[in-house]
């Protein structure tokens, strides 16, 4: 599954990728990474990108298409990837659409009053790197390092009217990017002030959908969850991967009620077959 991140500073995603990398075993790719690597290769890409930067322009939208080009292309993407950061607006957005099929844009939904609340209260030391918060991990004595014991500072990106800049940056420039994977029907919310989990619990619940054309669209799930629930977000993870390896590794088995079944990982797949390419399998 080819997945992108959205969300604003502050909102979870580096945490989020984390959490998903281990979960579906493909690699997180930061375009900022793919830059500095290219840089410190010195490949060709490298070498145009390092031009803009060294005076102090941005590097074109296309440049960066390129090289997340070449990433893609790599051996540990073959079963998919996570993008965070990238893209930030519509027209990468459309630039990517042209080099890659994303399977899902999932987007953290962080009020602003606590993004704020989680940046100003970070707190670091400069010297062995550790990080506390002033709620959430504060130091055992306040603005000392519990480690080190050299003096607690604040970021600059974590001052107060920094941060107010980046989330209207952001609501101005990336968050249109919902509406945009929305209308594609590739758009999954979740809460991200609450904590998150691809399956949670062992109640079963069914997801059901419309498989046409190697598209997955139309899944609702049995819960009845607001938000998108975490039962879709988890079949999307699935679906994709279980289909084709259906495709690849099973012979149809059909019966009476019209569906053919399938075991991967101890979860039982039925797909109906009945011409609208309905299903619904029990996650």
């Amino acid at each position: 599954m080819n997945l992108i991140l959205l969300g604003a500073p502050g909102a979870g995603k580096g945490t989020l990728a984390s959490y998903l990398i281990e979960k579906m075993g493909v690699p997180s790719i930061s375009t900022g990474n793919i830059l500095r690597e290219a840089i410190k290769n010195n490949t060709p890409l490298g070498q145009s990108a390092k031009e803009y930067m060294d005076a102090g322009k941005l590097v074109p939208d296309q440049l960066v298409i390129d090289l997340l080009k070449e990433r893609i292309a790599k051996r540990d993407c073959k079963s998919g990837f996570i993008l965070d950061g990238f893209p930030r607006t519509i027209p990468q957005a459309e630039a990517l659409d042209e080099i890659a099929k994303i399977d899902c844009a999932l987007a953290l939904e962080v009020p602003n009053e606590v993004i704020e609340k989680r940046m100003t209260g970070r707190r670091v030391c400069l010297r062995c790197g550790a990080t506390y918060h002033v709620e959430a991990n504060p130091p055992r004595v306040a603005d000392v390092c519990d480690i080190c014991g050299d003096k607690l500072v604040i970021r600059s990106d974590d001052q107060a009217d920094v941060v107010r800049h980046r989330l209207e940056t952001y609501h101005e420039q990336t968050e249109p990017l919902k509406g945009y994977y929305d209308a594609q029907g590739k758009l999954k919310s979740i809460d991200g002030t609450k904590g998150y989990a691809i399956v949670e619990g062992s109640e079963p619940y069914e997801v059901e959908f419309e498989y046409k054309g190697g598209e997955i669209s139309r899944m609702i799930c049995s819960c009845f969850c607001s938000y998108n629930c975490k039962h879709e977000f988890a079949a999307m993870l699935q679906l994709k991967e279980t289909l084709e390896m259906i495709e690849k590794h099973y012979a149809a088995q059909y019966d009476e009620t019209g569906y053919f079944a399938a075991v991967n990982k101890g979860t039982l797949f039925a797909f109906a077959i009945d011409g609208k390419e309905a299903g619904s399998f029990t996650l």
